[in-house]
């Protein structure tokens, strides 16, 4: 059955307003993020069944891919800047000029792994989906009507590698203008959206010597080295999942059978001795579409004839 969405709150900011209220509207504890990209933009409609339009997401072009973080949240703090004031000495009054910002740092238990990935995003122009462990998430309702993530002045990642009876500790702080939360919607899903995981980077190796009727590789994840043949050994067996193109021409060479032989895949194919070729996963949308979730193989391999 599709999930629901329910939309609880619509805490955006109007220029005329009345005081009754009708319950507390608020995030509740702390279940971890969604990292999205700052131009990302879409619909109350896109998101009629939440649970199908993040896993999407989570499975589309970089452009439009949603990165959540909620496996293994440790601890979550919040603290305000102070305000930026201003002094009148003739009536001897202060007055703020800009509200103080608001400061949000997570801590997971993700280990080195989390740690490496969560260091991209140190810097960069990246908005946030705040979550809470009911499926309530915070988003940005712009002019136009469409939804974002909320904005952030600044991320810091950093990881604390030595933890005494624990996995290390990926951290990221994110630094919000406070008028940023002033034109806000708080949605709610009817299913639990914090199980859902981030992809998993997937390196596509040479496992043995090619021949010029012959490409054979290992498909692993990167940071622990699982290996996805062991674990899809019929679904990734499928042409659909790689692409290959010749190095030199850049033209695709289409293999005409994938198999898993010995505990790797041969691609066969007509192959030039002398040749390299360049050997890559198809997009993430495709590998799930095949029944294979969670993984981008779209690093390359080069293979020489």
């Amino acid at each position: 059955m599709a999930s629901a969405l329910i939309t609880p709150c619509d805490v955006t900011e109007e220029e005329s307003f009345n005081t009754g209220i009708e319950g507390n509207c608020a995030l509740g504890v702390a279940a971890g993020i969604i990292i999205v990209n700052s131009t990302d933009t879409w619909t109350k409609a896109d998101m009629a069944d939440p649970d199908a339009f993040i896993k999407a997401r989570i499975h589309a072009g970089t452009s439009q891919r949603f990165r959540p973080v909620f496996q293994g949240i440790f601890d979550f703090a919040y603290a305000k800047e102070s305000d930026q004031t201003e002094a009148n000495p003739i009536k001897g009054t202060t007055r703020v000029t800009r509200p103080g910002g608001l400061t949000f740092t997570y801590t997971w238990e993700g280990g080195l792994c989390l740690a490496g990935r969560l260091a991209a995003v140190q810097g960069k122009s990246y908005r946030y989906i705040p979550f809470d462990s009911d499926s309530q998430f915070l988003l940005n309702k712009n002019l136009d009507g469409t939804y974002s993530g909320l904005e952030s002045s600044d991320i810091t990642a950093n990881y604390n590698p030595f933890t005494p009876g624990s996995s290390a500790k990926s951290i990221l702080v994110l630094n919000t203008p406070y008028k940023k939360y002033v034109r806000a919607e708080l949605f709610k899903a009817n299913v639990d959206l914090t199980d859902l995981n981030g992809l998993i980077d997937v390196d596509i190796i040479k496992a043995a010597a090619a021949t010029t009727t012959k490409l054979i590789i290992g498909v692993q994840t990167q940071c622990k080295k699982t290996d996805l043949i062991a674990k899809y050994p019929t679904a990734i067996a499928d042409l659909d999942l790689y692409i290959v193109t010749n190095k030199a021409t850049g033209a695709v060479v289409t293999p005409t059978a994938a198999a898993v032989v010995g505990g790797r895949i041969e691609l066969t194919g007509t192959y030039v001795t002398g040749q390299t070729y360049i050997v890559t996963g198809s997009a993430p949308s495709v590998w799930l579409a095949n029944l294979i979730e969670g993984y981008d193989a779209t690093n390359p391999v080069e293979i020489t004839v």
